[in-house]
């Protein structure tokens, strides 16, 4: 939690320094755009990222015009929510999937498509090409309207809504 709100308080820092406004991605959001639609036949993509705790933080997109729409935010599931949730093929990505792969369910897996050629970690270095990309995620922000997304509490703020 203490990295995200000294990347995000950066971020804004420079933006107000240098008068810029700023384009907010979340992890999901760059694991779809450094995974070309063109380059998978399916027509959903589902971002998986360990969340500990046997739960997942997920996001699901959706190939319109060539480029991925996100369907769902971002949000924290258990393995039992996922596998309630995926009815359809997605093209699967992110780091989560080799660690819960034993655990999901054979009908989960058969829904969850992994290609040999995509990326499981953002790529970068395309970024500044991919402006239809940039364009669907709304409109770039001031420095005061950037916040920190935060998809569930810490375990600190978890034990202390127990305690009451």
């Amino acid at each position: 939690f203490t990295g995200i709100r000294v990347s995000v308080n950066v971020a804004r820092s420079l933006a107000y320094g240098l008068n810029l406004k700023v384009i907010c991605l979340d992890l999901f959001d760059l694991l779809a755009l450094s995974n070309e639609p063109q380059n998978t036949e399916q027509p959903k993509l589902l971002g998986l990222v360990d969340a500990f705790n046997n739960e997942i933080f997920c996001a699901s997109f959706e190939k319109n015009k060539g480029v991925w729409n996100k369907i769902s935010m971002s949000q924290s599931k258990t393995l039992n929510q996922l596998a309630q949730d995926i009815h359809s093929p997605h093209l699967c990505v992110g780091e989560a999937y080799n660690q819960y792969e034993a655990y999901f369910s054979s009908e989960l897996k058969k829904y969850l498509i992994r290609e040999p050629h995509v990326h499981h970690f953002p790529q970068l270095k395309n970024l500044a090409f991919k402006s239809e990309f940039l364009e669907a995620h709304g409109s770039p922000l001031a420095w005061n309207q950037v916040q920190a997304l935060y998809i569930k509490a810490s375990a600190a703020e978890e034990k202390l809504k127990e305690s009451k």
